[in-house]
């Protein structure tokens, strides 16, 4: 398959920055409950929204099988065709580009029986039965898959988180299961705070205006879910302390609070990149960034860290 490139807009995404300043988006201490709680099975046919560079959708495949008796099918999208191709690189094959928000250039409504994908997935020996064998529910042709997984994703879809949920909602199997891990309520508490008084600072009277992140609290996401005609079985706020990566201003400029901001802050629809800064206000802003964050964010051994607030929820398609 080549890599489906369904928008012409600037890539803001670093395979090589996330993997140096943000492994532990993927590693396997910070990723086990999210991958417990989609609790993917033999035959399985699931979603990977906002794939990445793959390493979960590759664990997935493991969980779903490949071959067999029971076989699964493990495909993801992402909105960055730089991460798409890293994915691929990475193992993670059936990955294609696409906005999250509207997944209609991959999974088009009354799809064409006789596409690659569409065959397939309907292919695929999901332990819950095909379309056609459930107790003779109707046989209208559409995506079914049994579930949805989504990682450090849905925060950065502020422009409309709805649009987002109503899309899983439509991809999904009627019984079907969304699992996400997401930045919620309090998330990066005090790091981006810091970041809304530099820009202040600099003359941005509304730094959130820039801003492209949505932690919602568990009462927001709940009614988010619901209105989709979602049920929600699980949704909770967990906190959790975040080590960076090492260095900092003090040595290369790449690890640390530097590193972070780099990877999350500068590229296209990102903060820095959105209030229009040039590459040499972007490098005052970060250290003046760290600044400010170094006396919640530095441990006395030099080590940096943040807090980040996960939003962890299941919910299922009724």
């Amino acid at each position: 398959m080549q890599v489906n490139e369904t928008s012409k807009k600037e890539d803001g995404w670093s395979p090589t920055n996330y993997a140096k300043h943000a492994s532990f988006v993927y590693s396997q201490a910070f990723t086990s409950p999210i991958l417990d709680l989609l609790d993917a099975r033999p035959g399985e046919k699931i979603l990977d929204l906002g794939c990445g560079s793959g390493e979960l959708g590759i664990i997935i495949e493991k969980s779903v099988g490949t071959d067999g008796d029971l076989k699964g099918v493990v495909v993801g999208v992402d909105q960055s065709v730089k991460m798409v191709e890293k994915a691929r690189e990475n193992g993670f094959q059936r990955t294609f580009v696409a906005d999250i928000h509207d997944l209609t250039t991959i999974f088009p409504p009354n799809p064409d029986p006789s596409s690659e994908l569409y065959k397939l997935i309907s292919s695929s020996s999901s332990t819950r039965g095909s379309p056609n064998e459930r107790k003779g529910e109707d046989r209208e042709i559409k995506w079914e898959f049994d579930a949805v997984f989504s990682n450090a994703v849905l925060h950065w879809c502020k422009r409309d988180p709805e649009a987002v949920v109503r899309e899983v909602a439509r991809v999904l199997r009627k019984g079907g299961r969304f699992a996400g891990e997401m930045g919620g309520f309090m998330n990066l508490v005090g790091l981006r705070s810091a970041i809304h008084t530099v820009l202040r600072r600099r003359g941005h009277s509304n730094p959130e205006r820039y801003d492209p992140w949505y932690f919602p609290s568990v009462e927001s996401y709940k009614d988010v879910l619901t209105r989709a005609g979602f049920r929600v079985t699980h949704i909770a706020l967990v906190p959790r302390i975040t080590p960076l990566s090492s260095s900092s201003s003090q040595g290369n400029n790449e690890g640390g609070i530097i590193g972070w901001q780099r990877t999350f802050c500068t590229g296209a629809g990102m903060i820095y990149h959105n209030a229009g800064l040039s590459g040499q206000e972007m490098e005052e802003v970060m250290k003046e960034v760290e600044e400010l964050c170094e006396v919640d964010c530095k441990d006395a051994e030099g080590r940096w860290g943040i807090m980040y607030v996960r939003l962890r929820f299941v919910a299922i398609k009724d």
